[in-house]
Parts: C-alpha cells; sequence; structure tokens
C-alpha cells in the first residue's frame, strides 16, 4: 500500500512537474505583458490543470471511468477541486504579495511547493472514488 501511494505521487509529482511549467510559463509570459499577478495565476492554474487531470488520470490513478454519469461526476469533483486550489493559491498569493510584500515569483514557487501535496490528497481520495475505496 505505501509503495503504491509513493509511486502514485512520484507519478503525480512528475505530471505536476509539467503542469507546473506550463503554468509558471504562463504566468510569467503573461506578468511579461503587464497582466496582474492574481488574473495570470489564475490562467496558468487552469492550463496546468487540464494537463494534470489528463495525465493523472491516466498514468498516476490508472483511472477507468468511461461511463457517461461517472466521467461526468468525475470532471466535477476534479473542477471542484481545481477551485479549491486556485482559491487557495490566488489566496495565499495575496496574503504573501500584498500583505507581507514577498517577491511575487518566490512567493509563487514557495506556495505551489506545499499545494502539491494538498492538491494530491484531494485527488487522489475524493476525485478518484477508485482510490478512496483501496484506503
Amino acid at each position: 500500500m505505501i509503495k503504491k501511494i509513493i509511486k502514485q505521487f512520484v507519478s503525480f509529482f512528475g505530471i505536476g512537474m509539467v503542469g507546473t511549467v506550463m503554468d509558471l510559463g504562463t504566468f510569467t509570459f503573461l506578468s511579461f505583458f503587464g497582466i496582474g499577478y492574481l488574473f495570470a495565476t489564475i490562467v496558468g492554474n487552469v492550463i496546468g490543470a487540464i494537463n494534470n487531470y489528463v495525465c493523472n488520470k491516466l498514468f498516476t490513478f490508472k483511472d477507468k471511468t468511461k461511463d457517461p454519469k461517472g466521467l461526468t461526476k468525475q470532471i466535477i469533483k476534479y473542477l471542484g477541486t481545481v477551485i479549491v486550489y486556485m482559491a487557495l493559491t490566488a489566496g495565499l498569493m495575496y496574503v504573501a504579495v500584498d500583505v507581507l510584500y514577498f517577491n511575487k515569483f518566490i512567493s509563487r514557487i514557495l506556495i505551489l511547493s506545499v499545494m502539491v501535496v494538498i492538491n494530491f490528497i484531494m485527488n487522489k481520495y475524493f476525485v478518484y472514488e477508485n482510490e478512496r475505496k483501496n484506503i
């Protein structure tokens, strides 16, 4: 059981790194053109989230859900986790940048480091029902 979780976390982390590069690339690109950091954060999150859903479904959790009702339910749950993730990330970015006056890029990287663990837990035990049944 522990080996499976570690293997899944490593896969989730690797896929997340690709999503993070997409996220940070988008954030940097938009910031370069003067787009506000909160909007750039949200757009980057969305692009990374699409990549992460598809890849984690196929490779990390090897989810076989294909029936329309089950797939719709799973996508809604995933979108819920994305909204929670984005709200927490944006809220933490606001506190770090506008309240504590930390550098926006350093803040983004530090916040992403914490959020990856929270995101793994939400995906493993909420989005993918077969994972919750294997606890």
